[in-house]
Formats: structure tokens, sequence, C-alpha cells
């Protein structure tokens, strides 16, 4: 004690959260392993409200879930972060000493459907594959139906490319980004695609740099385009 004064070093703890990103599959808004799928690809963030952006991670998820710790008490944004897309999926989420140390964070099942058709006749496509691709290059097929209609279901937030194609028709890609909550019609066209076939022939190295010319080696060629009708 100095003069009424009183230096005193104080420890706070910091407070741990974990839990699971979940595919609420039951529709009951809590996590079950029994009835619900755990998200294990991409990562979380918890950025600090009024703190000019001061983050807690990114933590990798995996089968064990999630968890942070030594977080101060405040509110935070949590951000979802899958190849270059990152989206805010749970806002001002409180920390302070009595908040609960488990916290499952529910992800919407975000779809994407539609419908393949012949561009020129407008007529359904059953049975045509139809691929998603994600940013890290990882591809999910399905069938069209009977009627041409397909659906991808359980989608992380981010950029996606569509394609399908069937014998002498294809598809132009398609690209568009997923947010939370989204249900995306995505019709897919099929346009006809020709086939020309060529014959290469290709001279030898040592006969093309003498100048003597002549094939010595053939093979063929195909080339595919796309036009519309």
């Amino acid at each position: 004690v100095d003069d009424g004064r009183m230096d005193l070093d104080m420890y706070v703890a910091g407070r741990s959260i974990a839990g699971n990103v979940y595919w609420d599959l039951d529709g009951d808004s809590s996590y079950a392993a029994a009835n619900d799928e755990a998200v294990i690809e991409g990562s979380l963030s918890m950025v600090l409200r009024g703190s000019d952006g001061f983050v807690y991670g990114p933590v990798e998820l995996s089968e064990d879930g999630y968890e942070f710790g030594d977080l101060v008490t405040g509110y935070y944004d949590i951000e979802y972060t899958y190849g270059d897309h990152t989206e805010v999926i749970l806002s001002n989420f409180k920390v302070d000493p009595n908040s609960e140390a488990q916290k499952d964070i529910r992800l919407d099942n975000n779809i994407v459907h539609g419908n393949v058709t012949l561009g020129e006749y407008d007529d359904p496509v059953p049975g045509a594959i139809i691929r998603l691709v994600d940013e890290e290059g990882f591809t999910r097929e399905t069938a069209a139906d009977q009627n041409g209609n397909y659906t991808f279901d359980r989608i992380l937030p981010g950029q996606y490319w569509l394609e399908s194609d069937v014998e002498f028709y294809l598809s132009e890609e398609i690209s568009f980004i997923v947010k939370q909550g989204d249900n995306l019609t995505k019709d897919i066209p099929l346009f006809p695609y020709s086939m020309l076939e060529i014959d290469a022939y290709l001279p030898p190295a040592s006969e093309h740099q003498s100048g003597k010319g002549g094939p010595a080696s053939m093979g063929l060629v195909t080339l595919y385009y796309s036009y519309d009708l």
C-alpha cells in the first residue's frame, strides 16, 4: 500500500468453447451423432466484435469438432471458411464466465437442384450424369431421374461449378456461389457436339531437322466442338 494506492496483479482465466459443426438432418436444431452428420471440412474463426477485427483461429474442423481456448469476454461472430469463401454462420455469440463451454453450430442444408434438358428441344434427359465441383477440386456426381431432375444437398458454403453430358451432348460450365440457407435452382441445357476425325502425320525429329520431310508416324486425332441450333 502506497498513500492509499495498491498495485495488484489479477489473473483472468480465458474461456474455452468447443463443439461440433453439423448438418441438422432430423430438423431438431440440436446435434446427435446418431441422427445428424458432423461437418469435418473447412475451418472456423471467432472474430471479436468492436475490437477492429481481433480474430481467434482459424481452427480446422475434424471428427472431434472444434475448440477455442483463452477467449476474452465479449461478443463474437463465428466465421466458417471453405476454400476461398468465408461466411459468418453465427453472429453475436456471447462469451463470458457464465457462458456454456459446449456450443454445437448448425449448418443449413444448402441445396442445388434443377432439370437437365436438350437445349434445342427442351426435352428432359433421364440418366444424365451431373457433376458438382468445389474450389478444392472435390467432385460429387448424381444422375438425373426419369424427368431429368437432379438434386445435391448438404453443400458447404463456397464457390461451385456444375457440368453434365450424355452421348453426343454436353453442357456449358455453370459457376455459382452457395451461401448459408441457399436453395438454388440451376437448370442445365445440353447442346449437341460434332466430331471431326483427321489423320495426323508427324515427321521424325531427325528428318524434320535435316529438311528431308516425309511421314514417319501417324495417329488419329479427334476434335470436338459444340454449336447451338
